[in-house]
């Protein structure tokens, strides 16, 4: 895998103090709305941070993911630090809803405290996290998604990649059936209590879907596709249950890139491209925040994956 691609960008309070103010924070709450309408103005900006921001689509556009260094939003207040998140994320594509009921765009990955009838999701707890596809419970995943870390795990908690598309390419070498079968047989993926249309189990909500597709070059997360099986083992077959095995084995021998997020990074990452996971934590105050991402035109769309 190619190595770690890194924008290094320096420091610049009066920049960041420029566009927190012209994202007017004293304006309602962004956990209220979607892609922010105040955050379009950091586009209309013709800072240096601004232009090295867009430089940065093209580092994601060749190597599918980035890495950003020296934005120091850690030490700004909560409403403040999320209003500059937005309007970096605005820059490199469209962000949508992180849930249903709140209408998040931005979602705190920290562990919390789940009742215990709650299906919890990653974000949601400490602990390993294997290599998924984000959104894989929507008929169409966000083609982005940043992680920017706030407060990094004591110990450990650090992010792993995977090149999907490889994986996939290599398993259509060893076995063209196998490939077949992945774009052929319909798995089906439980939508996380967090993201479905009440928030809570009241509402039970499954997708059906391959884990190759023309859209998605993979499509995957196999505690979703287990928590389905649970629920609906009628919708699993033995064949079901091979692929993946395959699948898992496949992914355990394939090359990892694994990155350890410190205070003020920030990871972009192509989600219909990488896989991605973290390695195991136990520090509640890991913060890191979250947000997903369209492409902001078809242009930007049909760029190679």
């Amino acid at each position: 895998m190619k190595q770690i691609i890194t924008s290094t960008i320096s420091e610049k309070d009066l920049c960041i103090k420029k566009i927190i103010r012209e994202l007017a924070p004293d304006s309602p709450s962004d956990e209220k709305i979607i892609a922010s309408q105040r955050a379009w103005v950091i586009e209309k900006s013709q800072t240096q941070l601004v232009q090295e921001l867009l430089a940065v689509q093209d580092l994601v556009s060749e190597y599918w993911f980035a890495l950003l260094k020296g934005i120091n939003f850690a030490k700004l207040d909560e409403k403040n630090r999320k209003n500059l998140l937005l309007g970096i994320s605005n820059l490199l594509g469209k962000p949508t809803y992180t849930d249903q009921v709140q209408k998040s765009v931005i979602r705190d990955i920290a562990p919390r405290k789940n009742s215990e009838n709650k299906r919890a999701t990653i974000s949601e707890i400490s602990g390993e996290a294997e290599f998924h596809t984000d959104s894989q419970y929507l008929p169409l995943p966000e083609k982005f998604f940043i992680l920017a870390c706030q407060t990094p795990a004591v110990w450990w908690g650090d992010s792993l990649l995977l090149d999907g598309k490889k994986l996939i390419n290599d398993l259509r070498e060893d076995s063209e059936q196998f490939y077949e079968d992945l774009q052929n047989e319909q798995f089906t993926f439980l939508v996380p209590t967090s993201f479905t249309k009440t928030g809570d189990n009241r509402s039970l909500e499954l997708l059906r879907a391959p884990i190759v597709s023309e859209e998605i070059p993979i499509r995957y997360r196999e505690d979703t596709i287990r928590n389905a099986q649970q629920l609906v083992p009628t919708l699993f077959t033995d064949k079901h249950e091979k692929i993946l095995q395959q699948l898992k084995q496949k992914i355990q021998e394939s090359e990892k890139l694994q990155l350890r997020l410190e205070k003020n990074d920030i990871l972009v990452v192509d989600n219909h491209r990488f896989l991605h996971g973290r390695t195991d934590f136990s520090d509640a105050q890991r913060l890191l925040y979250r947000i997903r991402m369209n492409p902001k035109s078809n242009a930007q769309s049909s760029q190679k994956i």
